[in-house]
């Protein structure tokens, strides 16, 4: 059994958000990608809510997730790369085309010291990054862990997308990305939720059903992708559960369920009453 988890702080942000950029990350952020920005802006707002305790930097560690990660911006490069050669290749794009270039973000303008991973999967990479975190906290790795998942817009996605369903418009959308701290239990604020469990289980899929997830349901229900995150869906829900509950009296245990082609995966939590 895992040892339960406070969510001290959860928050969200889309390509809109762009203005919600601190002012003191402005200049560093100023040459980033699409898939940095999020993820710096979804982490800095999670972390201004975590005020219950204030962890050394040494003891936070940072758990990214991503699916995709920075595919438009790698693109990019190689655009430079073959239209001007080695010499001229952009040496902005290729440091941003590094999986682990957010993550390496958020470390150095939040002051965070522990740990940064970043971890990709098709399936559900923020539960993957959520997973890993939770490792970590068990094993007293780190005292507190900011968990956060995000994509970016990528136009071949977009195209590919289209025509494997023949939508009439884009299949996922704007980019955006979710963020939370994690603490260990004891310091859950009244009305909070706490995570008790997670389990994850992915299974071989055929890379078509990865890409359009069809098939997936959540709590029993299909997912439908008009809308299309893709594979933030499942991050954006859970988010969105966590802040709409806080504060409010609900059953002891509450679960998020997600079966699929690719695999299924259960995550429980309840809202914390003392």
């Amino acid at each position: 059994m895992r040892p339960a988890l406070a969510v001290q702080g959860v928050s969200m942000s889309t390509a809109s958000d762009s203005a919600s950029v601190p002012a003191t990350f402005k200049k560093a952020l100023r040459r980033t990608d699409e898939l940095t920005n999020l993820a710096v802006i979804a982490a800095a707002q999670a972390l201004a809510q975590a005020r219950s305790t204030q962890p050394a930097p040494e003891e936070v560690g940072i758990f990214l997730g991503t699916a995709f990660g920075p595919l438009e911006t790698n693109f990019r490069f190689l655009d430079t790369l073959l239209d001007d050669g080695e010499g001229q290749a952009s040496p902005t794009l290729f440091s941003h085309s590094v999986y682990n270039t957010a993550a390496g973000y958020i470390s150095r303008l939040m002051d965070l010291r522990g740990p940064a991973l970043t971890l990709t999967s098709f399936t559900w990479p923020f539960l993957a990054a959520l997973d890993t975190a939770w490792q970590f906290m068990a094993r007293k790795k780190v005292r507190r862990a900011l968990v956060v998942a995000v994509e970016a817009r990528c136009a071949l996605l977009e195209d590919v997308l289209k025509q494997l369903e023949k939508f009439d418009t884009p299949g996922f959308g704007k980019g955006a990305a979710v963020a939370c701290v994690l603490d260990p239990g004891e310091y859950a604020l009244t009305g909070h939720p706490v995570l008790r469990d997670l389990e994850i289980c992915e299974r071989p899929c055929d890379p078509e059903i990865l890409l359009t997830r069809n098939g997936e349901t959540w709590n029993g229900r299909p997912v439908s992708r008009r809308r299309g995150k893709g594979p933030l869906d499942h991050a954006l829900a859970i988010v969105r559960a966590f802040t709409d509950l806080q504060g409010k009296r609900a059953d002891d245990i509450l679960a998020f369920n997600i079966t699929s082609p690719f695999g299924h995966a259960r995550l429980t939590w309840h809202i914390n009453k003392t």
